[in-house]
């Protein structure tokens, strides 16, 4: 693996400006697909009627999904 970071390395400082932005914008959208798949994976664990609780700038606040 870190033969291939340091290809992608050596890639990167031959790139010019706009394919740099290229590639970060494809990256970002990567790793937003990601995330959300992340998160729909977690949000499968939950069944209706599980008690869920999130932690707001308040303190912990419980909600219960509807049945």
């Amino acid at each position: 693996m870190d033969n291939y970071l340091a290809k992608i390395d050596d890639l990167l400082l031959k790139l010019d400006e706009n394919q740099l932005r290229i590639i970060n914008r494809k990256i970002v959208e990567r790793l937003k697909l990601i995330h959300r798949a992340k998160s729909t994976m977690s949000l499968a664990r939950f069944n209706l009627g599980d008690r869920v609780y999130f932690q707001t700038k308040r303190g912990k606040t419980k909600i219960h999904p509807v049945k």
